[in-house]
């Protein structure tokens, strides 16, 4: 999954050490509109490992040249992408092999977990899913269109 999730630019810091295996297939970016969402909701160290908004381009990408900062601002080109597999200071064999490839487990995993054990032992708390479906809602509300 690592390849569909980095830009089709060779990069530099962000997803290795340096080397040209950054370049991606940029199949699965993160649009604007969420990158800026989830930045007005946790702006903190979460955000900045989960969401890449810019970085550094090795080789020209016309009408971009070789050491511009790309943004997700400057177009679908320069889209935001996801930082979750970075692999900094890892050798990489190809662009589709990440080797810190563990499993993830998300905060509301953890909470859809709870209440589904409550729920099977009698005791049924939903706050934890209620919490999840109140993120989803607000999410939904704020940004798709109606």
């Amino acid at each position: 999954m690592f390849g569909y999730m980095t830009p089709n630019d060779a990069t530099e810091g962000i997803w290795t050490s340096g080397q040209d295996y950054s370049r991606g297939s940029a199949l699965d970016g993160v649009t604007p509109e969420f990158a800026k969402w989830y930045a007005s909701h946790d702006s903190g160290p979460r955000y900045k490992w989960t969401i890449v908004t810019e970085y550094l381009l090795l080789n020209d990408k016309p009408p971009f040249k070789a050491g511009d900062i790309l943004n997700m601002e400057d177009g679908p080109q320069a889209q935001a992408y996801q930082g979750k597999w970075r692999a900094v200071g890892a050798e990489l064999d190809n662009n589709f092999f990440c080797p810190n490839n563990f499993p993830v487990l998300r905060y509301a995993d953890i909470l859809l977990l709870h209440s589904e054990v409550t729920n099977e032992l009698g005791a049924a708390d939903y706050t934890g899913l209620n919490a999840i479906r109140e993120r989803g809602f607000t999410y939904f509300v704020r940004v798709v269109p109606r």
